[in-house]
């Protein structure tokens, strides 16, 4: 059987239809995927991998800061004052995953 990849969350909240969500780095999530969403380790919800982008932070296609999980994230210049909140030496050409996911039983 295989096993689940999970997205860790700090602020775990999330809306009805797609949410997003931005990754440094390029990370290993394929559409149709399920996925574990968790904070501090434990399973909050179980969803599914509808979309991956992979890329510079720069390029993120704009449609997908509208379903950031996170509602202070919804645009551009707040997802990137939050990824240089979280990495330090985080900057705009750096490589990132953007991971859309449905909730289960939604």
């Amino acid at each position: 059987m295989r096993s689940m990849n999970s997205i860790e969350f700090d602020n775990p909240l999330f809306h009805e239809g797609i949410n997003t969500t931005c990754r440094i780095g390029l990370r290993s999530f394929i559409v149709g995927q399920p996925i574990f969403l968790t904070k501090c380790g434990e399973v909050l919800h179980t969803a599914e991998v509808v979309c991956v982008f992979q890329g510079a932070f720069f390029d993120l296609p704009e449609d997908l800061f509208a379903e950031e999980h996170d509602p202070e994230c919804c645009d551009y210049s707040s997802l990137l004052a939050m990824m240089k909140s979280l990495y330090e030496d985080f900057e705009e050409d750096d490589y990132v995953t953007m991971i859309g996911f449905i909730l289960d039983n939604q």
